[in-house]
């Protein structure tokens, strides 16, 4: 099975129900379409994860877990070590966008967490591997998708959004596994997970 994406996945108590109640109160800038589209049938992210890379077009499911545990077996022991003293800490929790071609991307920016240098080290690491993604670039800029909004958003509407989300409860958490995913083919459903 061809793995086209492996994704932190992650936990936080608060966030799907907090994120819920925002996009509610704010409908009307979200991409409603494309999220359904996409999967997100209640408008938002409903399993948070960090992107480690995406678009590999040669990984299979033990090539991916050699090259997590293995090969990258400091970065392992450092992503190991911080789950299990204190998880994901964001020492301030900042929420910004990003513009692809059909959406503004509201997301949580990783790039002052804790976990920084161990996603940079397997990031430049898979930039390595064959992939045909035009976003792995040089600089790796990890962040939580939270929804998607329509690409006319202005930065006041955003503003208004996140203003109903209480930041505090977003500084920390759980580190779960490593997902898999992707198939035999771009479209496919493929999951796996990978424990720590």
């Amino acid at each position: 099975m061809n793995i086209r994406c492996i994704m932190l996945g992650l936990e936080n108590a608060s966030f799907v129900p907090m994120l819920k109640n925002a996009i509610l109160n704010n409908l009307d800038i979200v991409n409603q379409d494309y999220c359904l589209e996409n999967g997100y049938t209640m408008m938002c992210e409903t399993e948070p994860h960090v992107t480690l890379f995406y678009g590999f077009t040669e990984m299979g499911e033990n090539l991916a877990y050699s090259y997590l545990k293995i090969k990258n077996r400091e970065a392992y022991k450092e992503l190991k070590q911080i789950r299990d003293q204190e998880g994901l800490v964001l020492p301030e929790v900042i929420i910004d966008t990003f513009d692809n071609k059909d959406n503004r991307v509201l997301k949580i920016n990783l790039e002052n967490s804790n976990l920084m240098q161990v996603l940079d080290k397997y990031y430049q690491f898979f930039r390595e591997c064959p992939n045909d993604s035009d976003h792995n670039g040089p600089d790796y800029h990890p962040h939580i998708t939270l929804t998607y909004l329509k690409p006319d958003t202005t930065d006041e509407q955003v503003q208004k959004l996140v203003e109903n989300i209480d930041k505090d409860k977003l500084k920390y958490w759980i580190i779960r596994d490593f997902n898999l995913s992707g198939g035999d083919d771009k479209n496919s459903d493929y999951t796996a997970k990978i424990k720590l």
